[in-house]
């Protein structure tokens, strides 16, 4: 078991005494830092809408949302999506499973296989009827079911959601085109990694929940929850900054995780970007010599994979510092090979 899936089990622990199966049950963390900015972040974007909490893995946002539902005492639903969910079939067939009564709820028959937006529209009405006003709709790990069909499926039902039902998404990636005039209309709002990154502060606060280890450096994760995590157990040893030349677990994980998930010419291009501090699309494209660059850079934004854009220009793209500090370990190593 890598850092990684360590954290993400201990974070997705089942609450006792449910009697539902895993996918339907709300998780719990054995030890989560109440971080009140986050919570009220995402507060404020579910009262009116679909709050889509979106950053990478090991950022917390599973963690984030058990402690909000732990916060408001609510009636709640949670939902872990997985792969099999592309079969909207089987999603739907899940949801009624989650209700109290699905007695006379629709069910998707081959009859429907063309039509699965006109289906969806009657089973979300029905659905939703038959939740206690205030219910709170998790759907957790979206981006493990991201197709088009499935994505259709979704915005029929943040279309129908009524205002006695709130919805609050988990992914690794922003919302999809299909969803862009929700937001317009302010119908969806995001919770992106920038609100998710530990402050200096909440970052000492969860190091010693976790550890006595009180010399260890925080600012080497970068806000990032799994970097913290491993400060925590492994002490100071893991910080970006460790010459030693031994196995360092924090660069490892981003390593395994991030860059090394990437294509090879992906990869590649990453490391030479990295050498330019604001990076345009068309900069971008022309260092490389392809349009491929600009590219890349917006698939990695929309999948929050450690690349942000600013609010002025959609066209300016910058490296968290924590991918920067690995991409010049990487590019000192592979230079003088290549030369």
């Amino acid at each position: 078991m890598t850092p990684l899936d360590a954290v993400e089990t201990e974070a997705t622990r089942q609450l006792p005494g449910e009697g539902l199966i895993a996918k339907l049950a709300a998780p719990r963390s054995a030890a989560i830092l109440r971080r009140n900015r986050v919570l009220e972040a995402i507060d404020r974007r579910s009262r009116s809408s679909v709050c889509w909490v979106a950053a990478p893995a090991g950022y917390g946002k599973t963690t984030a949302v058990i402690d909000y539902l732990e916060s408001v005492e609510t009636p709640h639903v949670w939902f872990r999506v997985d792969e099999g969910d592309q079969d909207i079939a089987r999603f739907f067939q899940y949801l009624t499973q989650s209700l109290a009564s699905a007695a006379d709820m629709p069910v998707f028959g081959v009859e429907y296989a063309e039509q699965p937006k006109e289906f969806a529209r009657r089973f979300f009405r029905a659905y939703f009827a038959r939740l206690k006003p205030g219910t709170i709709l998790v759907l957790d790990d979206l981006h493990d079911a991201d197709t088009p069909e499935f994505r259709g499926v979704l915005s029929v039902m943040f279309r129908e959601l009524p205002d006695t039902v709130r919805c609050i998404c988990a992914s690794r990636t922003l919302p999809r085109e299909e969803l862009g005039d929700l937001i317009l209309r302010g119908q969806m709002a995001v919770v992106d990694r920038s609100a998710l990154e530990f402050s200096t502060a909440e970052a000492r606060d969860l190091v010693q929940l976790r550890s006595k280890n009180v010399a260890v450096d925080v600012e080497a994760a970068r806000g990032w929850a799994i970097g913290l995590v491993l400060l925590a157990d492994h002490g100071s040893t893991v910080g970006p900054d460790d010459t030693s030349g031994g196995q360092n677990p924090l660069l490892d994980v981003l390593g395994r995780h991030f860059f090394l998930s990437l294509p090879a010419t992906d990869q590649d291009m990453l490391l030479k970007l990295n050498l330019l501090p604001e990076i345009s699309a068309e900069l971008a494209d022309e260092m490389i010599g392809s349009g491929e660059a600009g590219k890349l850079l917006d698939r990695l934004y929309r999948r929050q994979l450690l690349v942000t854009r600013t609010e002025s220009s959609r066209d300016v793209f910058y490296l968290h510092d924590l991918l920067r500090d690995f991409l010049d370990r990487c590019f000192a190593q592979r230079v003088p090979w290549e030369e």
